[in-house]
């Protein structure tokens, strides 16, 4: 949850539901997300933002066809030109701006005292 709502995914993307019970599309981060699902999220207060640290599920080309199923850990696919491996999209909720981490890899993750702290998938510790 943020100051202006609850955010959440669909299969069209991801939406706020304000807290006037008023549905808002986010946008911008759907050739990214596609082919994924979310192992993880956290709320960044102190930067805006909500991290959704993703698994790659399905690697899709540019022009949005299917090129790659792959079950365990995928092999770095490609969004544009940048490489990725177990991405992360940001949503900074004070401008509406969505970023990509790459390599990001945490299964599970939470901000600790100003300072984002989550589990690799090799079970490693990783505060940022």
């Amino acid at each position: 949850s943020v100051p202006e709502g609850i955010i959440f995914r669909s299969d069209r993307g991801f939406f706020l539901i304000t807290r006037g019970l008023e549905l808002k599309y986010l946008g911008g981060v759907e050739d990214v997300i596609r082919g994924t699902t979310i192992v993880s999220s956290t709320v960044v207060e102190k930067d805006f933002s909500c991290i959704f640290s993703l698994q790659v599920d399905t690697v899709y080309s540019r022009d949005g066809e299917n090129y790659s199923t792959v079950t365990g850990r995928p092999p770095v696919p490609s969004y544009g030109n940048v490489a990725a491996q177990n991405p992360a999209v940001v949503y900074n909720y004070k401008t509406g701006d969505w970023s990509v981490f790459t390599n990001f890899d945490f299964v599970a993750m939470e901000d600790i005292g100003s300072a984002l702290t989550g589990v690799r998938s090799d079970w490693t510790l990783m505060q940022q």
